[in-house]
């Protein structure tokens, strides 16, 4: 695989692409025979690990083992970059390791939908009167839903967002590389990712979100790779992550959009055709992964995206936008010596959130 794209960093986003869709392709085809348990999801992946370590031995004396990194040459900042930066994942690890999940969403609805796929034996719709366990996009509770089944117990479902901060790390990392930064520029935009106190509260939960952000940064990476240099791959690998950013995070069709655009857009003249083509793959990848949550919503609900709830605010006025704004900036201005929840006793918000809550 590294032969074929242009860093060891772009093959190991790739690998984890393939090893989401696979993950994906599983859990829709065993719930389709009800079948979504621990015997045929061991039989699945001992199969497909033992096909890899069969390719791996076949290519015998050709793997080429990935080069040592001279820290010895690093230059003290570098050093205190890297050496933050892993302080915080072991610290997060640990947490992420000793507690049990406790958001309010957690409880509502991304966990108990695992457990009802996990007692059903398919991630077909069921009864409850709790509606976001099934339309809502479902690919880091599929993630979940395999560590449970395959004996990972309830800390197991942290290390999915975990993972995922991981590597959201690595790829901002290699965005800013595409971008002409250098060594300490790359840890530099890493450090800053790994310190937002946001980020850092969600590492060790079961929310998505920092699933659906490594997803669009994967994305952003090789969409970068493909208007460099067209490939079947980079743009396979940039179809295929957007898919499962979109089958994580709804609001990944927001975010993804500027992209999108910026890529088509790009040397418009030149290389249209191309791009047209590339986009053209892209949706295929994206309509293949969502496929099937796009059928049960509209067989439930007769859209295969949303429902009749209502997302949105009530009002677009410049002053609920600028409140908005304001107020998810200062979830990051926080420090330990402010007592926000008796701040917010007593000066209640009265506004209305972007997404509606």
């Amino acid at each position: 695989m590294r032969r074929y794209l242009e860093s060891w960093g772009s093959a190991a986003l790739f690998a984890a692409i393939i090893t989401a869709t696979i993950l994906t392709g599983i859990t829709e085809s065993l719930s389709l025979i009800q079948a979504l348990s621990f015997y045929p999801l061991v039989i699945g992946w001992l199969f497909l690990t033992a096909a890899a370590g069969l390719k791996v031995f076949s290519l015998g004396q050709n793997i080429t083992i990935y080069p040592r990194i001279g820290f010895k040459a690093w230059y003290l900042s570098e050093k205190v970059l890297l050496g933050t930066v892993i302080f915080i994942m072991v610290v997060t690890a640990l947490t992420a390791a000793a507690g049990t999940p406790n958001t309010w969403d957690s409880m509502t609805y991304h966990l108990p939908r695992v457990e009802h796929w996990m007692q059903n034996k398919t991630i077909s719709f069921y009864p409850t009167n709790i509606i976001r366990q099934l339309y809502t996009t479902p690919w880091a509770e599929f993630a979940i839903a395999h560590a449970r089944i395959l004996g990972g117990g309830e800390t197991s479902s942290n290390f999915i967002q975990w993972i995922a901060m991981a590597g959201s790390l690595g790829g901002v990392s290699m965005v800013a590389r595409q971008l002409g930064a250098n060594r300490i520029g790359q840890l530099m935009a890493a450090t800053m990712a790994a310190c937002l106190p946001m980020g850092i509260l969600q590492s060790v939960s079961t929310q998505t979100d920092y699933v659906g952000a490594f997803w669009l940064i994967v994305f952003v990476n090789f969409l970068i790779a493909t208007h460099r240099q067209y490939t079947l791959m980079n743009t396979i690998a940039a179809g295929l992550s957007l898919g499962l950013a979109l089958l994580t995070k709804g609001n990944s069709y927001i975010f993804a959009l500027p992209f999108l655009a910026w890529f088509l857009g790009a040397n418009l003249k030149k290389h249209f055709s191309k791009n047209l083509r590339a986009l053209a793959l892209i949706i295929v990848c994206v309509v293949s992964l969502n496929m099937g949550q796009y059928l049960r919503n509209t067989q439930a609900f007769g859209s295969p995206a949303w429902t009749s709830v209502s997302l949105i605010n009530g009002s677009f006025d410049l002053k609920v936008l600028w409140v908005n704004a304001l107020r998810n900036v200062s979830i990051h201005l926080a420090t330990p010596f402010m007592d926000v929840d008796e701040d917010m006793k007593k000066k209640p918000y009265r506004g209305s959130s972007i997404f509606g809550g």
